[in-house]
């Protein structure tokens, strides 16, 4: 006889299996959780999560949407992840289209339509017989059933779930179940919703920063948005452009600093009235620092407490119009004008003129020094700075000469090749650096000043050379041109004519293109400043030079490539040019200098003495 004992364990295999799913859920929610604070965007959040409900319902397939409201206040869905169920190509093709964005679900006479309009949930074992449903499209999987749950934030509807098709079909018990995550879904679609309306808001605001840009940057005139202490807090392109800097070089300095290169306001601008007044100010104001006159117009703007916030203040150039109400002097002013500049310039040329006296007998008497010298001595050395220093103050009376008069050239006409080969051995080539010339022999004659000519095509060289620090080839090229079909040289502001044309050209870094209209400018130089760099004088002393010669002056240039400057003289009518001697621009003398004056006598008498050289010849 067997006995036995039997027990009813059917309640610990229940709590067994509510343990089980209770653990699972816990996974769920730390994995969502980690996800949600991760790297990982929103899509991949939506997705995780609802893979993870699928995964504890056992359901087959499902959506995770939010509700949104049309402009009849009517809800509609917005999917943030979705079940790929697609059967056909088509229905592959929509799904690949719109999964990305989110598809849009409206209908309200349906199952999940339900749930939108009465905020409750629904849920069908028998989807085909429920009086709710809409109905499948052809070839949909077919439906099992249905769960659709609201998902809640703040006491409102702010998205829904809906699955489908669980083997053992929905229930209460399933839904309680849900409720934990049910809810971290709900403060997901809120966070969602809240990180998307602050993405909206800086989408919006920076689109109104672009369009008040466009448009401030668009006012024609010169425009500022001043602090109360007048200091810049924005500026407009023409007002950048009326000084020639940068917007972030304006920005926070003093208005009457930047355009009126002074302390304070002048005593006419209107922002001075402003102040007292509190009131939109306007006044005619002279800007010796831009050469221009300006109606300034200046406009308090206030805050809410009455207090100043900024102004805006506008420049309108009014320098026609107040030359024109001038008008009726300005031929007396021209002469009065002229007659003045012609004074300063006999001024300017006289002082040239005796400051090189002087420089011929430093130069020429340390010339003697230097030969009784020993070439290797301490003496030696020092006489070598002051020669340097020398020729320095040589170049600077070349240029005040050249000024002299309205610096009109003094033209003769002669062959130009010679001074063009001669001038790279006098100027100082790094290593690395090599030259080529193309000169062509029966180069037309040309009517030039050879100092002026001198310092330009020594200026050209030196700007290649310095291009350069790496080293490599300028080309000099030198040929007739003539210009009969000025059509055809439209681009040239030249005469029909024969020219020379003169080009030189590096292999340097170039000139950014956004440069290249600047170059002639006075002290605009792209290159560092320092005491021999960057002075920004060459270029436009050379276009003045080139102009006052009659010809023309162009630069071309690649970033990374290299620059080609082109010289176009009209050619002289004479036609057997004279040569342009080297002993004008050789090393100890100096151009110009007056041979009647005492001390220049002296000093060439003194070489002359020291060299065996009579009056007359040789001893």
């Amino acid at each position: 006889m067997v006995r036995g004992t039997a027990y009813d364990v059917t309640d610990n295999l229940l709590a067994q299996k509510k343990l089980k799913k209770q653990a699972m859920m816990f996974e769920a929610i730390s994995r969502v959780q980690t996800k949600m604070i991760g790297e990982m965007s929103h899509k991949e959040v939506f997705a995780a999560m609802l893979q993870e409900i699928l995964k504890l319902t056992e359901s087959k397939f499902g959506f995770m949407g939010e509700v949104l409201h049309q402009t009849d206040s009517l809800p509609y869905l917005k999917t943030h992840a979705l079940t790929n169920i697609a059967w056909d190509e088509k229905t592959r093709a929509l799904y690949r289209e719109q999964e990305a964005r989110g598809l849009e679900f409206s209908n309200l006479e349906s199952l999940f339509g339900a749930v939108l309009k009465t905020g409750k949930l629904v849920i069908t074992n028998d989807p085909a017989g429920d009086p709710r449903r809409a109905g499948l499209p052809a070839g949909h999987p077919p439906l099992h059933s249905f769960l659709g749950l609201p998902l809640i934030s703040g006491g409102q509807m702010v998205g829904m779930i809906g699955l489908a098709n669980r083997p053992e079909g929905f229930d209460e018990a399933l839904i309680a179940f849900l409720e934990p995550i049910l809810e971290i879904c709900g403060n997901l679609i809120t966070t969602f919703r809240g990180h998307e309306q602050r993405r909206r808001a800086e989408e919006e605001l920076k689109k109104s920063r672009r369009e008040w840009e466009a448009i401030f940057h668009g006012i024609g005139h010169p425009s500022l948005i001043l602090d109360p202490g007048f200091r810049i807090l924005e500026a407009n392109r023409a007002a950048v452009e009326a000084v020639s800097g940068l917007t972030e070089d304006l920005r926070g300095r003093h208005c009457f600093e930047v355009f009126c290169d002074g302390s304070e306001p002048p005593p006419t601008c209107p922002l001075n009235t402003l102040m007292e007044t509190g009131k939109h100010e306007a006044a005619e104001v002279e800007m010796d620092l831009l050469g221009k006159s300006y109606l300034i117009s200046c406009t308090p703007i206030f805050d809410e407490k009455g207090n100043l916030n900024c102004i805006i203040h506008i420049a309108t150039d009014i320098t026609e119009r107040k030359e024109a109400e001038k008008k009726r002097g300005e031929l007396q002013g021209q002469l009065f004008q002229a007659q003045k500049m012609e004074a300063l310039g006999t001024l300017a040329g006289g002082i040239a003129h005796d400051f090189n006296n002087l420089l011929a007998i430093i130069m020429g008497n340390l010339s003697m020094v230097q030969e009784e010298t020993g070439p290797h001595s301490y003496t030696a050395e020092l006489l070598h700075e002051i020669e340097q220093a020398s020729s320095k103050a040589r170049d600077l009376t070349h240029q005040l000469m050249t000024l002299s008069r309205g610096g009109y050239p003094r033209k003769e006409p002669g062959a130009i090749g010679s001074l063009l080969r001669e001038i790279p051995g006098q100027i100082h080539t790094p290593e690395g650096i090599e030259y080529t010339f193309s000169i062509q022999d029966d180069l037309w004659p040309v009517e030039f000043d050879s100092r002026q000519l001198h310092y330009v095509i020594s200026n050209l060289f030196i700007n290649a050379v310095e291009a350069m620090p790496r080293g490599g080839t300028i080309t000099l090229q030198a040929e007739n041109q003539a210009i009969e079909n000025k059509s055809k040289d439209s681009e040239l502001p030249l005469d029909e004519g024969k020219y020379v044309r003169i080009s030189i050209k590096d292999e340097g870094r170039g000139i950014p293109e956004e440069d290249i209209d600047k170059i002639f400018d006075p002290y605009f130089s792209a290159k560092e400043r320092g005491v021999q760099k960057g002075m920004g004088l060459g270029l436009s002393t050379a276009y003045a030079v080139i102009q006052k010669h009659g010809g023309h002056i162009v630069v071309n240039s690649t970033t990374g490539v290299g620059t080609t400057v082109t010289i176009y003289l009209p050619a002289a009518a004479a036609e057997s040019p004279g040569e342009i001697g080297s002993a004008l621009h050789g090393a100890g003398k100096t151009p110009g200098a007056r041979r009647d004056d005492v001390g220049v006598q002296s000093t060439i008498a003194n070489q002359q003495s020291l060299r065996g050289v009579g009056p007359y010849g040789p001893e």
